[in-house]
């Protein structure tokens, strides 16, 4: 290991860094991507959604002689089975951009979700290319006839509303997406561009992507794939003024692919026609922990108003003052206990669980106060 670290290196740091008594293990869970609601809610509290999964071929025995190194190179220590930082790795200018990136809720997205709007979002931009050249004649970069169609009606739908022609509606397109590049670093935009194809232009390969990164290697390769899409897609949503269009067509892809697993989904749609949690473990033949879990991955994804709908739909008035009080709690002191959580409040007249109260009030608090701090 050089003196300059690798993207892996130093997201062990910052982890340890940033959560006192940082046990190696939920660091590795974290990396891998392994998707329990502990892991994802780890993730949010301590704001370490960018690294959820940035690393899913991470072997352990890989990690743990990365963490040895980094130990006997002094950025570390490790006491019985925690970590704690001490020095900060250096990372190459090219590299560091990718290091300080925020990403919110979207980083603990499904992969199979995240695929979908890649390799849908790839499509886009060859139809957009191709069709500026006015070459009509092209095989498309994806089989995949459902990405394919999405693609199509997303087009044909948005040029109806917008009263244009397809030229038009493309032109307007890579407008947007030179924009967004226009507003980051040289580097980021080349590697970003690499995964793109269009008129007379391949995309990179692995390898040559691997190259660009100055050998870094494959790790470095999978965590900077996942971090550069969900920066874009982030970015497309959260600036939907300046990025109408990729707004558009991000959320079309949302609304029909979703960002959970379709598991979740199905208990969380249950849940908003009035089914409760017991009524849909019985019927779905699942535990009613389950249930919880799928509601809090949901809750841990999307904005705060999709936990708040989950903690209030359905409960009479005079539970709102009760769940409001909850949220107080959390709200003024975030680390409060689960079961100091329950003493201070009479929880059963609810129709939820007492633990799922208690996760999502920790994750609208957590989240709203984000929200507040970001505005």
């Amino acid at each position: 290991m050089s003196e300059s670290g690798s993207l892996l290196e130093f997201s062990i740091w910052e982890s340890s860094h940033q959560v006192l008594n940082l046990r190696t293990s939920s660091l590795f869970h974290l990396l891998k991507g392994k998707r329990t609601t502990s892991v994802l809610f780890f993730a949010l509290k301590h704001h370490l959604e960018k690294y959820f999964a940035c690393l899913p071929e991470l072997e352990k025995d890989k990690f743990e002689n990365i963490i040895s190194q980094m130990t006997s190179l002094g950025y570390l220590d490790v006491k019985e089975g925690k970590l704690y930082a001490k020095k900060q790795p250096a990372l190459t200018e090219d590299l560091s951009i990718f290091s300080y990136k925020y990403l919110n809720g979207l980083s603990l997205m499904n992969n199979e979700s995240l695929a979908l709007i890649k390799e849908a979002t790839i499509l886009l931009v060859q139809i957009v290319s191709q069709t500026s050249f006015q070459e009509k004649k092209f095989s498309p970069t994806t089989n995949n006839s459902w990405v394919q169609q999405l693609c199509k009606s997303w087009l044909a739908s948005r040029r109806k509303k917008d009263k244009v022609t397809f030229e038009q509606l493309c032109r307007e397109i890579a407008k947007e997406l030179w924009g967004f590049l226009d507003e980051e670093e040289p580097v980021f935009n080349v590697l970003f561009l690499s995964y793109f194809t269009g008129f007379q232009v391949a995309p990179a390969t692995r390898e040559q992507r691997m190259l660009m990164l100055n050998e870094q290697g494959m790790q470095d390769e999978n965590y900077i794939d996942r971090i550069s899409w969900v920066y874009f897609i982030q970015e497309m949503i959260d600036q939907k003024d300046i990025y109408p269009l990729f707004f558009s067509f991000l959320t079309f892809l949302i609304q029909r692919q979703g960002l959970s697993s379709r598991s979740s989904q199905e208990s969380y749609l249950a849940f908003l026609h009035g089914s409760p949690i017991s009524r849909i473990a019985k019927s779905r033949y699942l535990k009613e922990s389950t249930v919880n879990d799928h509601l809090i991955e949901l809750a841990l994804i999307y904005p705060a108003t999709v936990a708040r709908r989950i903690l209030f739909l359905g409960q009479p008035a005079e539970n709102n003052k009760l769940i409001q009080a909850g949220l107080d709690i959390i709200s003024r002191e975030p680390n409060t206990s689960f079961d100091d959580f329950e003493k201070d409040l009479p929880l059963d007249s609810l129709r939820l669980p007492n633990f799922l109260v208690y996760r999502l009030s920790q994750i609208i608090c957590i989240k709203e106060e984000r929200e507040r701090v970001s505005c």
